[in-house]
Order: structure tokens, then C-alpha cells, then sequence
């Protein structure tokens, strides 16, 4: 099984950025950690095409390309906000089914930031 997939619009990390609130009312208590707001709004408007419901339940490799708007972030992060997103919107069953990274790497293309993703089934 291989599934490939484009995310419109510039890629952002999850957790360069976290965001530390503390809930009112009954919920008041703790501080609640929450992911970068820029993060939360590339997650929001993304565009992945194709969109499609639950495709991946098996253990996959996801060799994604990483084309920013400008050269700032680390691999990692952006790993890390992909995958979120994927399960988020049910790309993937969940995030842990990403078993490997090979072929990921960043890039810089200005004109039309995105991600390019290949998700390839890795034997068991």
C-alpha cells in the first residue's frame, strides 16, 4: 500500500511555540498546555489533497518533503505537526503507525509552500 498526499499552504511546527492558559470557571486548576497558535491554524485551513477518510492502519513509513515559506524550524517539529495533523484528520488511525521518516528533509520554495507526503505500508 502507498498513499500520496499534497498539503496546501506553508507547514508549521506543533510544539516551538506551545501556549501555557489557565482555564476559568469549574475547570480553573491547573495550566493547560496548548499547541502554537500557528501551528493550530495551519492544522485548521489545510488543504490535503486528496482528502479521504481513514486510509492507513498498518504501520507505515511517511517520507514527507517540507516545502516552507522561509528556512526557519527543525525537521523534528515539523515531523511531529504532520504527523498530528494526519491523525487529526483521520489520514491515519493514529500517529504511533508512523514507524519511520526515511526520504523526509526540508526545503524552501517561497512561491508555493506545502508538504509533500508519501506514505508507504512497512512490513510487520
Amino acid at each position: 500500500m502507498t498513499r500520496q498526499y499534497v498539503i496546501l499552504g506553508a507547514p508549521r511546527t506543533k510544539k516551538t511555540s506551545n501556549r501555557v492558559v489557565r482555564l476559568r470557571g469549574k475547570k480553573a486548576g491547573r495550566p493547560l498546555v496548548l499547541p502554537s497558535k500557528a501551528w493550530a491554524t495551519w492544522c485548521r485551513f489545510a488543504m490535503i489533497q486528496p482528502a479521504s477518510g481513514l486510509d492507513v492502519v498498518v504501520p507505515v513509513n511517511c517520507a514527507a518533503t517540507f516545502y516552507r515559506d522561509a528556512n526557519r524550524g527543525d525537521l523534528v517539529g515539523y515531523m511531529q505537526g504532520l504527523a498530528d495533523l494526519l491523525e487529526k484528520r483521520g489520514i491515519i488511525a493514529n500517529d504511533r503507525l508512523i514507524v519511520s521518516w526515511d526520504g523526509s528533509r526540508l526545503a524552501v520554495d517561497r512561491d508555493r509552500p506545502r508538504v509533500e507526503i508519501t506514505l508507504t505500508e512497512v512490513a510487520g
